[in-house]
């Protein structure tokens, strides 16, 4: 069973962590890993479209002042898009 790894971000634009996140989970599998990316906000973004693509899953919680406990909710609710 491979590794399971969630990147939290506040958002998927086109910056620089954001392009290296969603390439860090386009190469993961190949090292026995599954990455999957939670992002803070409902802003779409060139990196959020660009891991969808590539068949990231990329789960959208917005509205929460923490985004550690968004995660979370994110991951018990089952949000996802």
């Amino acid at each position: 069973r491979p590794l399971s790894v969630l990147h939290l971000i506040p958002a998927l634009h086109s910056g620089g962590v954001e392009r290296w996140v969603v390439d860090l989970c386009t190469l993961a599998p190949a090292h026995g890993m599954a990455m999957e990316i939670a992002v803070t906000t409902e802003i779409d973004g060139l990196c959020a479209r660009r891991a969808r693509e590539r068949g990231i899953v990329v789960h959208v919680c917005p509205g929460h002042e923490r985004p550690l406990a968004s995660g979370a909710i994110c991951f018990r609710s089952g949000h996802s898009t």
